[in-house]
């Protein structure tokens, strides 16, 4: 387990929740399927430095509160779901396992109806997550890879996937905000299901995966396992200290204020603006979400040419 810092600021059973990190990955596993879809390279740097790497107990109190919503769901499950059970298969010589949250039985009609033939052990793969009502709203396409890997891994078990499906608890849920707004969340807990790909594809992507964890190289992180933010413009109006809009181009922020459809910008001109450039971030970076910042030469070499 990480070591974890400030944790006295929390009430003492708090802390020892924090504390009692009962995770496990798997006996006999090589690699899991969360650490599949994640950088290789940040996997190897937690490993390498596992007894540097420390973590703000804040940041653990997220994750406290998905325990709580899995216990919940696990507790009250129907006894005749498959919980919490952790299966395996072994791609390209290495062991790779997940742990699924549930296998919700699917009767043999309805499953040969989506088919067209009988089929073994059909199930619904679920998921339990806790999110922002902002991640609800933005969207949960990233998801998708991790329930393929799923949906591989029960097919080897000799279970047949009809869909993978998450169950979303929206933490910061607002009746007033769904009432409003019909792309917000509608109820503090959402289902999203997820089409199920090809095997052939998903076995293709798996390989793909444990040949970056795997390789002699130390590879580097994607713009996407980097949270990197694009380049953006914004507009603020003089005087003002937060901007009105932001834009993908420059030109698009003049021609928003030549339009004058804003409220904002009724009876302005150019000359009542500042259009200044944000530039690109590296979010999990520079916050250390990775745990491993500090010890990355990648973030290194990045930092030094952005603060030269």
């Amino acid at each position: 387990m990480k070591s974890l810092t400030n944790l006295d600021v929390f009430p003492i059973p708090v802390q020892r929740f924090l504390m009692d990190d009962t995770y496990d990955g798997g006996q006999m596993t090589d690699i899991s399927a969360t650490r599949l879809i994640d950088s290789p390279r940040i996997s190897r740097l937690r490993s390498e430095y596992s007894h540097e790497v420390v973590e703000d107990a804040k940041r653990r109190i997220a994750a406290a509160l998905g325990t709580a919503f899995h216990n919940l769901m696990e507790e009250y499950s129907p006894d005749e779901w498959v919980v919490e059970e952790r299966f395996y298969a072994t791609v390209n010589e290495k062991i790779i396992s997940g742990q699924v949250d549930a296998l919700a039985p699917v009767e043999p009609k309805e499953a040969k109806k989506i088919f067209g033939k009988d089929v073994e052990n059909p199930v619904v793969i679920q998921d339990w997550k806790v999110i922002t009502g902002f991640k609800a709203k933005m969207g949960m396409e990233d998801y998708e890879k991790q329930g393929n890997i799923y949906a591989y891994l029960v097919r080897k078990n000799g279970y047949t996937p009809v869909s993978f499906v998450i169950w979303a608890l929206i933490k910061d849920w607002k009746e007033a905000d769904a009432t409003r707004d019909p792309n917000y969340p509608q109820l503090p807990i959402m289902k999203y299901e997820y089409k199920l790909w090809e095997e052939e594809k998903i076995e293709n992507y798996i390989k793909e995966r444990v040949d970056l964890h795997f390789s002699d190289a130390m590879p580097e992180c994607s713009e996407d396992e980097m949270w990197v933010s694009k380049v953006k413009w914004e507009a603020k109006k003089k005087g003002h200290t937060r901007p009105t809009k932001l834009f993908d181009e420059e030109r698009d922020a003049f021609s928003w204020i030549a339009d004058q459809d804003h409220r904002a910008t009724k009876g302005t001109t150019h000359e009542d603006w500042e259009i200044t450039q944000r530039p690109s971030s590296r979010r999990r970076c520079e916050g250390n979400w990775c745990n491993v910042a500090d010890f990355c030469d990648q973030y290194k070499k990045w930092k030094e040419q952005n603060d030269s």
